[in-house]
Formats: C-alpha cells, structure tokens, sequence
C-alpha cells in the first residue's frame, strides 16, 4: 500500500494481529484518527448520521503540519 500510493514521506501504522487498537478505540468499520507531533493520540473523528466532517480534521492536519 505504501508504494502503492507512494506515501514514503508518510508515517503509516497498522493495527497488530491481536487488534489491540480496534479493542480500544472502537476502530471499526470506519473511524480516522489523527496523531500528533508528540506521537500520541491528538484528534478521533466521530461519524454523524453516516459521516465525518472532513474540514475540520482537515484544518487540524494542516495546522499540525506546519513545521
């Protein structure tokens, strides 16, 4: 996936085999997260009727972003 969508500049993570990240976070089916520049847990984006409100984790990313 990584050299697939060329996202070597990009820090991926994946959940181990024991799904210890979806036990705690409730990451099914779908949820986005965000972390931050500390390398913790910064923003959980929540559903609303059926979807998130990309804008604002957008700004957040951005903002995050700048170095």
């Amino acid at each position: 996936m990584v050299d697939a969508l060329r996202l070597h500049d990009v820090a991926v993570l994946a959940d181990g085999i024991d799904d210890a990240f979806l036990d705690a976070y409730a990451a099914w089916p779908v949820r986005l997260y965000g972390v931050g520049r500390a390398r913790s847990l910064a923003r959980i984006a929540q559903p609303d009727h059926g979807q998130f409100h990309l804008p604002a984790l957008r700004e957040w990313l951005l903002a995050e972003c700048r170095l």
